[in-house]
């Protein structure tokens, strides 16, 4: 049985607010992988489409190393898992950040798949190292799809599947939380 789980060993998960918008935005700079409007119009519009939004800390810690989203829900059953983690000192949350959030979205809500978007053809990007790799499909390359500094950049489309989570995904939340 899934359980919305907002703590890891490595990380907690609390929910984020509008707020929080500017220290969002930073973090949005700080990554640099998405062109971003000013920061009065990001702060306007920043919780379209949003249906959950988590600041991404460290256990023990009130420091703020990211955020994590849940949004785009459709009639279908799919939504959209976003994780956004600051550059220097989070590669070892970005699995926890990603498996909270995805399992999240499928205990909150009759999905049937959670896309994840990368630059890179990589599942490494999106948070699932060669061990967990089985637990994403590879959807689609969406060529020249963005562009930020200064250049095209090829969106790669991945997802991970409700019926998958449900069997293999779960055994991941187990170990981390």
């Amino acid at each position: 049985m899934l359980f919305p789980y907002v703590e890891s060993k490595q990380i907690v998960l609390r929910p984020a607010t509008a707020e929080h918008g500017r220290r969002l935005y930073e973090i949005l700079l700080a990554v640099g992988r998405t062109a971003l409007p000013t920061l009065d119009v990001f702060i306007e519009t920043q919780l379209q489409g949003v249906v959950a939004r988590f600041l991404v800390m460290r256990q023990g810690s009130e420091e703020v190393i990211g955020f994590t989203e849940v949004r785009e829900l459709d009639a279908a059953g799919h939504a959209r898992v976003a994780v956004h983690l600051e550059p220097e000192g989070t590669a070892d949350v970005h699995g926890d950040a990603v498996v909270l959030t995805v399992n999240f979205a499928f205990s909150m809500w009759r999905l049937h798949k959670v896309y994840l978007y990368s630059h890179v053809p990589d599942v490494g990007s999106v948070g699932f190292g060669e061990d967990r790799a089985a637990l994403v499909r590879y959807q689609a390359v969406l060529p020249d799809h963005a562009y930020f500094q200064g250049r095209l950049w090829d969106m790669h489309v991945f997802a991970v599947h409700r019926s998958v989570w449900d069997t293999e995904g779960i055994g991941w939340v187990e170990e981390i939380v």
